[in-house]
């Protein structure tokens, strides 16, 4: 069984969501919070990692505090496996490489190397091509019914794979990204970012409110147009400084939704910080 089967199995089986929000079409007055100031660089954009960081994302895991839990929920759920007779080895999640698409793509180098496809280390190819050990072995419908039936939900997987975050906040942080979406300041950005593209021989979306220059779906091959296009794109939206303007904006209709809901971000970001310690605990404890 290859490494992207065995942790198809996992994905089956349980699946862990950070963000959860789901405010559907139609946004209550109630979110429709008024947007702070506008301060420059209030959103840390980091290019050689890929990230977006905004002030609001202090109240919820980072990558990093997200793996552990997750790889504490994989390592129970591989121990509860071991105890049905489910061969089960245990393998930490391959660390993911920063790849925040808010507004596009927009990392140069990445580009140049992944297009508009997804950005993985070499180690997460490797896996993704099945040349890694799985974790589990063969397990067949039975078996995968045994695992839902009996660990998925049982509370020593249940403490780590369910990560709180979500609450009244949720549908006011929707629509602050659609606010920004379709904003006149980004409409005025995006047309800017057209023309740059039109200047270096690259066609605009059709879509004028995209924002990426191409869309690429899941699957296609990686082609030197691919890559041309999006170098392009990246370029672009570098010198009319499109991404760190929307995100700074974004950043600005977050403030509110803070000051809103700062006791139950406090609240949330405090059962993390438990989840977290009780899910370093529990792989110090197995040797991890």
């Amino acid at each position: 069984m290859s490494h992207v089967r065995s942790r198809l199995v996992l994905a089956a089986l349980f699946a862990v969501t950070l963000s959860g929000c789901g405010a559907g079409n139609s946004i209550p007055d109630a979110v429709r919070l008024t947007p702070g100031p506008i301060v420059q660089n209030a959103a840390a954009l980091d290019p050689e990692a890929g990230t977006i960081s905004y002030p609001l994302e202090e109240y919820f895991f980072n990558w990093s505090e997200h793996q552990t839990v997750l790889n504490a929920a994989t390592l129970a759920l591989g121990t509860c496996a071991r105890g049905l007779g489910i061969e089960y080895t245990y393998k930490p999640l391959i660390p993911e490489m920063g790849d925040d698409r808010d507004f596009g793509v927009w990392v140069t180098s990445y580009a140049a190397q992944f297009g508009y496809h997804a950005v993985m280390s070499e180690e997460k190819a490797a896996a993704a091509a099945g040349q890694t050990t799985p974790d589990f072995g063969v397990v067949s419908p039975e078996q995968q019914e045994l695992l839902a039936d009996q660990c998925v939900n049982s509370p020593e997987v249940k403490r780590f794979r369910e990560v709180p975050s979500t609450g009244p906040w949720s549908d006011a942080m929707e629509f602050a990204y659609s606010a920004v979406a379709g904003s006149d300041e980004a409409a005025t950005l995006r047309e800017t970012w057209r023309g740059c593209l039109e200047a270096a021989g690259v066609q605009p979306p059709d879509n004028e409110a995209a924002f990426d220059a191409l869309a690429v779906g899941e699957g296609e091959q990686l082609s030197e147009t691919e890559i041309r296009v999006a170098v392009a794109d990246t370029q672009c939206k570098s010198e009319v400084g499109m991404v760190q303007k929307l995100a700074d904006l974004l950043a600005a209709h977050q403030s509110p939704i803070i000051v809103e809901y700062r006791t139950e971000l406090e609240a949330v970001r405090a059962k993390q910080e438990a989840q977290l310690a009780e899910a370093q605990e529990f792989l110090a404890a197995q040797g991890f």
